[in-house]
């Protein structure tokens, strides 16, 4: 591919760093990689319970069609799919590619994924339990070894370098997809205010860091942004249970903590359901790694 670069890549990297380290939300976080890791395992047959809403199968279907579209995805694509979580697009693609290797860090998440994948009788998926920042692209020779490396809505690829390590991977094409703008826990406003009695402030993993980055890099990525109002309900217990889990990054969950949570979700619930009272934009770009482009104009 044909690049385009600008003038401030070290400017760029500065300013996704220093995001890094000043987010409130970074400055707060208590458990490292491992006791994350923990965490999703706690969490994961909460999300294996929840019904996928409508908008969340349609907005799948529109990725798989605009990855096709763009001449990413085939029946002869070869898919790194990082952060694979319990596998809702990992299906998707490995209904239309020929081989989709799924990482996920969380053996509790890895292993449900595996089931599904079984139970479904889709037998192209590769399940690996190890984090994206695991993987060793020239020992294990895996260096451009896929047409297409993806990474959807998780915290997989959260830095340039990780950035930098989808391009080493990918021959042909590249996909991510993260908030845009969100501020404090996802889908319950005013949480994170509640306990911290501060503003959040943007997530460090917001899109714009990695799009500024492959543009000074000369990628030109198509990006594209779904916006969702009140995207869905979740059943009262289940909601404090899925809060506790993401305040336990930033504290010990104490019996005053639970009680906080529980007034918390009981003023949003009806009907035995607390609703999530903050809209979300997700976005997700894509951007060819090699091959050849036309410059602009």
């Amino acid at each position: 591919m044909e690049l385009f670069p600008g003038q401030n890549i070290k400017e760029c990297r500065q300013n996704w760093i220093m995001a890094m380290e000043t987010s409130p939300m970074v400055k707060r976080m208590i458990r490292d990689q491992k006791e994350q890791v923990q965490r999703w395992d706690k969490m994961a047959h909460l999300f294996a319970q929840e019904k996928r809403p409508p908008e969340n199968i349609k907005a799948e279907e529109l990725i798989i069609r605009d990855l096709q579209a763009k001449g990413a995805l085939s029946d002869t694509t070869k898919v790194l799919d990082i952060g694979a979580g319990l596998g809702d697009l990992t299906f998707s693609l490995a209904r239309v590619a020929e081989s989709v290797t799924a990482l996920e860090p969380s053996p509790a998440m890895a292993g449900i994924l595996e089931q599904r994948a079984l139970e479904k009788g889709i037998i192209n998926i590769h399940v690996e339990n190890r984090s994206w920042q695991e993987v060793d692209l020239d020992n294990e020779g895996l260096l451009k070894g896929f047409d297409l490396v993806v990474a959807s809505m998780n915290p997989g690829v959260s830095g340039p370098d990780d950035l930098a390590k989808m391009n080493l991977a990918s021959r042909g094409f590249c996909y991510l997809s993260r908030f845009s703008g969100l501020r404090g826990l996802y889908g319950f406003d005013g949480i994170w205010e509640l306990f911290f009695h501060e503003d959040p402030g943007m997530e460090s993993w917001d899109i714009i860091y990695p799009f500024n980055m492959l543009y000074a890099l000369g990628y030109r990525p198509s990006l594209d942004f779904i916006v969702k109002e009140n995207p869905g309900r979740v059943r009262v217990k289940q909601a404090g249970q899925m809060i506790l889990a993401s305040l336990w990054d930033y504290m010990d969950i104490s019996p005053e903590v639970e009680k906080k949570v529980d007034a918390f979700i009981m003023a949003r619930a009806d009907k035995g359901f607390a609703t999530y009272d903050k809209g979300v934009c997700q976005s997700r770009m894509i951007w060819q790694v090699s091959g050849k482009t036309r410059r602009p104009g």
